[in-house]
């Protein structure tokens, strides 16, 4: 079953955003996100980071033709399989479809690449000479390009498949259920709106008067809808969802970045929230995830 529709909004919000540029951080690439089409839903990260050499095959209308209707194969591909795609384009880079799948719903893929996953894959340039003279480009500044490309090791490719699936999935898998619980609820209009204005606006102090008046409702009305259709509290799902939000963001900041990044003035009452809602403390959590991607990567 395709859901992709109902999660483009989110899909493209600044939330998702900061994951990916995160990502770029980490390991130099870009990340898309399209449909099963292999339409672009969004393109988040860094965009300085894209392979040169594809930036400029690209520039030319039938290259860029070309490469999506590769790409939207390898999606089609990955999704009938339920797995990713770990594939090499007619230029010989590495390429990365990853399908996120929820409760047996397709999402969206995630696309990240390009690039060698050796330095000796970089001889391959001289194969690709006579279609490139032919389509009239400049061999010299195109082997320049090529042989500036990325290289990320096998066992690094795992890890990013591994981080952005958990990342991408957690995330979704959270956001399906609340939608699910509020779309099978007499009133869930309202609960389903400010449930989508907290998770835009994590990185604030969002206060109740604040998600009342966004969905048009009193304080206490609305308080009280809230907890009748989620069982919590407003508060309770505002603190848990930025608990949520700070596990990702400990991944690649400090503990004191992640707690004013989430609206946390106080580093005491942040912390004491994080162990409350984890039973680890920020920063003992934060050591543990970052271990467990480094023994990953060996």
């Amino acid at each position: 079953m395709i859901s992709t529709t109902r999660y483009k909004d989110f899909l493209k919000s600044g939330n998702v955003k900061k994951i990916c540029t995160v990502f770029s951080h980490l390991t130099g690439l870009i990340i898309d996100i399209d449909d099963i089409n292999g339409n672009l839903i969004a393109a988040h990260g860094e965009r300085n980071y894209e392979n040169p050499f594809c930036a400029a095959i690209r520039a030319e209308k039938s290259e860029r033709l070309q490469c999506a209707k590769c790409t939207k194969a390898e999606i089609a591909k990955s999704v009938e399989r339920g797995g990713c795609a770990v594939y090499t384009c007619r230029f010989s880079f590495t390429e990365i479809v990853i399908p996120i799948i929820v409760n047996n719903e397709y999402i969206c893929s995630l696309l990240t690449g390009q690039f060698f996953q050796s330095d000796e894959e970089k001889s391959a340039f001289d194969s690709h000479i006579p279609y490139l003279s032919k389509k009239g480009f400049d061999i010299n500044n195109m082997r320049a390009l090529y042989h500036s490309s990325r290289v990320i090791a096998p066992d690094m490719l795992e890890a990013i498949i591994d981080f952005l699936k958990i990342i991408f999935e957690n995330l979704l898998q959270s956001l399906n259920l609340k939608m699910h619980i509020y779309e099978n609820s007499r009133q869930h209009q309202a609960v389903a709106r400010a449930v989508s204005y907290v998770q835009g606006h994590l990185s604030d102090k969002i206060p109740l008067s604040d998600a009342a008046k966004h969905v048009n409702l009193s304080p206490f009305y609305f308080n009280r809808l809230f907890k009748e259709e989620t069982g919590c509290s407003f508060l309770e799902y505002c603190t848990v969802s930025k608990i949520n939000k700070a596990k990702e963001l400990l991944l690649a900041g400090s503990v004191i970045e992640t707690s004013l990044e989430l609206g946390y003035s106080s580093l005491a009452h942040f912390t004491r929230l994080f162990r409350k809602y984890t039973g680890f403390s920020p920063g003992i959590y934060r050591k543990a995830r970052k271990q467990k991607l480094l023994e990953k990567k060996k």
